[in-house]
C-alpha cells in the first residue's frame, strides 16, 4: 500500500485480463458444443452406452472445465464462512459441493452444534475473567508477582488450554456456518489439547485441515518419510511465516 508494486505496467495487466476474457470464451465454447459436462451433470453416461474409456475421457474434461471456471474460482477465494478463519476446503471438493450441496448434517445438528460453540464462549469468558494466568501471560508480568517457577509453569498450561478453546470456537462457528451452507468443512479440533501423547499426534490434530494441506501439498511432494530429516524443517519455517512474520514465530516453529 505504501510502496505499490511495479513489477506489472497496466499494459501488462491488460494483457492478463484479454487471456481471462479468452479463457472464458473457451469454457463457453466447450460447455456448449461438447456435451460431456452437461452428462457429467445429470450422470447420463449409462444412457448413451459410453465405453469406460469415454466415461474417464468425460471425467476429465469436466475437470479442466471446473479448473478453468472462473466464477468457481472465485467463490472458493472468497468465500465468507471460511475466508478468515474457517477451516481449508480443497478446491475439488469445494467445487462439487457447490453443484451437490451436502446432506451429511441436518439443520437440528447444526443448531446443536452451534448451542455447543456458545456453551464453549461461556466457558472461555469465565475462564478469562476469573483466572488471570491469561492476562499475567499476554503482558508477561511474572517478575512482578514473584511467580514460582512450577506456577509459570501451570500459567502456560492453562493459557495453551484457553487458546484450545479460542480456536475450537472460531474454527467450529464458521465450520458450522459452511455446512448450513451446504460446504461440508474438515473438522479442526479432532481431538482435546490435553489428550496428546507426541508432537506429532498433537499437529495432527490442532488445525487439522491445514495439516491435510500440509502433508497434501509440502510433505508428499518433498519425499514424505525418505526425506522427513530435512523437509520437516522446510515445512515447518513455512507454517512459522504462515502464521506471521515474526522471528518469534520462526523460533517456535524451529523448536516444533
Amino acid at each position: 500500500i505504501r510502496m505499490p508494486q511495479k513489477s506489472f505496467s497496466f499494459g501488462t495487466c491488460v494483457k492478463m485480463m484479454m487471456r481471462v476474457a479468452a479463457y472464458t470464451f473457451i469454457l463457453e465454447l466447450m460447455i456448449h458444443y461438447i456435451y460431456y459436462w452437461a452428462l457429467n451433470e445429470f450422470r447420463d453416461y449409462k444412457t448413451y452406452n459410453m465405453p469406460p474409456w469415454e466415461v474417464a475421457w468425460a471425467g476429465f474434461f469436466t475437470l479442466n472445465c471446473i479448473y478453468q471456471s472462473l466464477l468457481f474460482l472465485f467463490a472458493y477465494v472468497f468465500y465468507i464462512p471460511l475466508y478468515i478463519a474457517g477451516p481449508i476446503v480443497p478446491f475439488n471438493s469445494f467445487c462439487t459441493q457447490i453443484r451437490m450441496p451436502q446432506k451429511s448434517f441436518s439443520f437440528g445438528t447444526c443448531v446443536k452444534m452451534m448451542m455447543r460453540v456458545a456453551a464453549y464462549t461461556f466457558i472461555l469468558e469465565l475462564m478469562i475473567h476469573y483466572i488471570y494466568y491469561w492476562a499475567l501471560n499476554e503482558f508477561r508480568d511474572y517478575k512482578t508477582y514473584n511467580m514460582p517457577p512450577w506456577e509459570v509453569a501451570w500459567a502456560g498450561f492453562f493459557t495453551l488450554n484457553c487458546m484450545y478453546l479460542k480456536f475450537t470456537i472460531i474454527w467450529r462457528f464458521f465450520r458450522v456456518w459452511s455446512i448450513m451452507c451446504g460446504v461440508e468443512a474438515p473438522e479442526n479440533m479432532c481431538r482435546c489439547v490435553n489428550n496428546n501423547f507426541s508432537f506429532a499426534g498433537f499437529w495432527r490434530q490442532w488445525h487439522a485441515s491445514l495439516n491435510q494441506w500440509i502433508v497434501r501439498y509440502m510433505y508428499v511432494p518433498l519425499g514424505g518419510s525418505k526425506s522427513q530429516a530435512w523437509s520437516v524443517w522446510i515445512i515447518f519455517t513455512f507454517i512459522g511465516l504462515w502464521h506471521d512474520l515474526w522471528w518469534r514465530w520462526l523460533a517456535w516453529a524451529w523448536i516444533n
